[in-house]
């Protein structure tokens, strides 16, 4: 029978073999990781103000001190991104990838560094490699513009990036809806949306002449599918009457309707504009001519998105219209009557001048009207807590890319001077125009 020493004495044996186990940990590597996250940690709050030396440092001690933690790797070669260190970005990248081959993070990581290194062709192999190995029915619309953009920066199947764009903007068409706007492109969805947060932030005028742009190239549209309708009718009281309508004649008043109800959307948001402004004559015409497209302006414009829900929807209307406007930028053009006459895969192909302008002005609008939301109230909310001063470089960034593709579809339209402003308006930006800029 043991006694109660030798008890004792066995159970502080076996705390101690315990307690041994444990610290080996802490034997072979140190506190090194709990130091670590400290030094990320301070890193993040030298960044934000501004400190950036310091904060490299921070993140290069805490990599040294955890050098197998991914996550500390990653975000040091994001910030050396970030200030032109992009072949020591690309070596933490790989170091990551050696040993976690499908860390999505660090595939993204990869392929920026290799873009900052002007080798896009290699961005966009890294980025197919990793695509293979997804099931390619999950693709979601934000995996679907990043693909399509990589494509295009590359020049490479740009086929292939127009399909998945036009696939990545449908689908988002679709869930951003409310009452009375099923009918509407992306563009004009997009449009009334920069508009109503254009309205809390001074931009009215921004707003009003791309809203304009497009009020314009729906009226000439309007008057087109009204000729091919009366045409179509008039055709028809030759054969028989009463007239009977037939498939043609359904479809072209689908087609005029549908010219109709954008029109009538854009109307009443620029309206509200013109009512913003003072104008009260231009308020009172547009509503005016929205009744006579037969439809109630007060009513449409009671049912809009609030500017909050508006302002949520801006970057992704930015992006994708951005990567669609640049890749119709690059494709053949033909004109907008013959680009109607193409099927849904010949769209894939070719393209038209005025689509890609378009697409580009408006998100251009959305992204300078998010950029400019920052100074004014709207952005006093718990659900925009994102911190000012990265959040206006990267949208600063993102404007003087936009207006750069926007510079390229000038140039190649012949509109020199249109390119030339573009240009300067990239330059106060604080950017150079070139093929940097993407």
């Amino acid at each position: 029978m043991k006694t109660i020493g030798e008890t004792i004495a066995a159970r502080m044996l076996i705390i101690t073999f315990v307690a041994s186990i444990a610290m080996i940990p802490l034997i072979l590597y140190g506190c090194g990781p709990e130091w670590a996250r400290w030094d990320a940690t301070q890193a993040v709050l030298f960044f934000r103000d501004g400190e950036v030396d310091e904060a490299l440092y921070q993140l290069r001690d805490a990599v040294r001190k955890s050098p197998r933690d991914p996550v500390l790797k990653l975000t040091l070669a994001e910030r050396l991104i970030e200030i032109g260190q992009s072949d020591e970005a690309l070596a933490l990248a790989n170091e990551v990838l050696d040993v976690y081959p499908e860390n999505a993070n660090g595939i993204a990581v990869k392929s920026s560094a290799q873009q900052h290194q002007g080798n896009f062709g290699a961005a966009l192999e890294t980025q197919l490699a990793y695509d293979e190995s997804l099931n390619a029915s999950s693709r979601g619309s934000i995996r679907l513009n990043e693909l399509a953009y990589y494509r295009a920066l590359a020049s490479k199947e740009i086929h292939l990036a127009k399909r998945d764009i036009e696939t990545a903007v449908a689908t988002t068409n679709r869930y951003n809806n409310w009452t009375g706007s099923s009918k509407l492109t992306f563009p004009v969805k997009a449009t009334i949306q920069a508009s109503l947060v254009a309205r809390c932030c001074g931009m009215q005028q921004e707003a009003l002449w791309t809203i304009s742009q497009q009020i314009e190239t729906l009226q000439k549209q309007i008057v087109e599918a009204r000729n091919e309708l009366t045409s179509e009718i008039y055709k028809s009281t030759q054969d028989a009457f009463p007239i009977r309508q037939d498939v043609g004649m359904l479809n072209r008043r689908e087609h005029l309707r549908f010219y109709e109800t954008n029109a009538a959307s854009l109307l009443s948001c620029r309206a509200l504009i013109h009512q913003d402004l003072g104008d009260q004559r231009s308020c009172v015409a547009d509503r005016r001519e929205v009744a006579r497209l037969g439809f109630d302006s007060s009513e449409i414009a009671a049912h809009f998105p609030s500017e909050k829900l508006s302002l949520m929807s801006l970057g992704t209307a930015g992006a994708y219209l951005d990567t669609r406007g640049f890749i119709c930028g690059m494709l053949p053009w033909v004109d907008a009557e013959t680009l109607l006459g193409k099927s849904l895969d010949q769209h894939n192909f070719v393209s038209c001048h005025a689509n890609a302008i378009r697409d580009l002005d408006v998100a251009i609008l959305c992204v300078e009207t998010d950029r400019k939301s920052f100074d004014f109230s709207l952005r006093n909310s718990i659900d925009f807590m994102a911190e000012k001063r990265e959040s206006q470089q990267r949208l600063n960034r993102q404007m003087a890319v936009l207006l750069y593709h926007r510079q390229l579809i000038h140039e190649r339209a012949g509109n020199l001077a249109k390119a030339k402003a573009d240009a300067e308006r990239i330059s106060e930006l604080g950017f150079e125009s070139g093929v940097d800029l993407f």
